[in-house]
């Protein structure tokens, strides 16, 4: 079983604003990501990492290590399958290099079909 994170540091969909809009955080993430200089976003009582995330380098977490739990816990659903078995991690990889080198609607598809949750 791999554990992706070769995967999601080559990917960064999820935190680039493609796959997700915002991270809901808790008061201690609040204060973590404050921190760390990440800007905290207010939605009334909420409190948001809004996307593309500040902390997104290229396609990495420069906060990996202390990123919120939402973050650790999202599977999309490429990374689902890589964990699952269902596709190994050079085929993993490939589908996110071929997602990254298409623009437009071919983008948009491949991305529904091979990252959005079911």
């Amino acid at each position: 079983m791999d554990d992706g994170t070769e995967l999601c540091t080559a990917c960064g969909f999820c935190c680039d604003g493609t796959l997700v809009d915002v991270v809901r955080l808790d008061e201690a993430e609040v204060a973590t990501m404050t921190r760390l200089g990440l800007p905290v976003a207010r939605a009334g009582a909420l409190r948001l990492l809004e996307q593309p995330c500040a902390a997104l380098a290229g396609t990495r977490c420069r906060v990996y290590g202390d990123r919120p739990a939402r973050c650790a816990a999202f599977r999309c659903r490429l990374l689902a399958e890589l964990e699952a078995g269902a596709v190994t991690r050079e085929e993993a990889l490939a589908v996110v290099a071929h997602a990254r080198s298409l623009e437009g609607e071919a983008r948009a598809d491949v991305l529904e079909a091979r990252f959005r949750r079911a």
